[in-house]
């Protein structure tokens, strides 16, 4: 009987140790099938932060902006600026020989702007205020500037060949040697302008 007892016993303890082991590789599956599926997450973009062995995933708010953000930052313009056809356009801006042909400057402010030999050919400048500007030899053949604001504007060899200045402010502007052949002047402001040697046409 003591030998049964004994035999039982050790087939008993041969089972739980063969448990305990199923157990023990149970668990380092289960390990192993954990640290897998968080991998793939990793490389599929999910991301893992569970895992001591998994890759570390950056904090999105600290990767640079890509190349859309970084676009639209440089063309952030103060107050009263805007880009247009790559150059900025505001007050006393510097746009000295600027290449602005047919350009849509409605409504822009322009005040004190140096426009000197600038390319305006058929510019959209209706109710541009354009007062002090310098336009020295530009040309605004063809432009669009009903009711612009031209008030003391240098136009000093300016050509304004078929320009429409209708009901233009250009008070005290500056005409000399201005070419205005064909331009629309219905109702345009001359009261002060200077214009020794200019000429306008119908």
């Amino acid at each position: 009987m003591e030998e049964l007892s004994g035999a039982t016993g050790a087939v008993h303890r041969g089972r739980g140790a063969a448990r305990l082991t199923r157990a023990v590789r149970y668990g380092a599956l289960m390990r192993a099938r954990s640290t897998m599926i968080c991998c793939v997450l990793i490389v599929g973009g999910a991301g893992c932060t569970t895992s001591s062995s998994a890759e570390h995933v950056p904090n999105p708010s600290t990767l640079s902006t890509g190349p859309k953000v970084a676009a639209a930052a440089t063309t952030t313009t103060a107050k009263g600026t805007r880009v247009v056809q790559g150059y900025l356009v505001g007050p006393g801006a510097d746009l000295a020989k600027a290449q602005l042909a047919g350009a849509d400057l409605a409504e822009a402010d322009l005040t004190g702007a140096d426009l000197t030999g600038a390319d305006l050919t058929k510019a959209k400048l209706a109710g541009a205020n354009l007062s002090g500007a310098k336009l020295n030899g530009a040309d605004l053949s063809h432009a669009g500037l009903p009711s612009a604001n031209l008030t003391g504007a240098d136009l000093t060899g300016a050509k304004l060949i078929g320009a429409d200045v209708s009901k233009a402010h250009m008070d005290n502007a500056i005409l000399a040697m201005a070419d205005l052949t064909g331009a629309n002047t219905y109702r345009a402001d001359f009261k002060g302008a200077t214009m020794p040697n200019g000429s306008i046409h119908g």
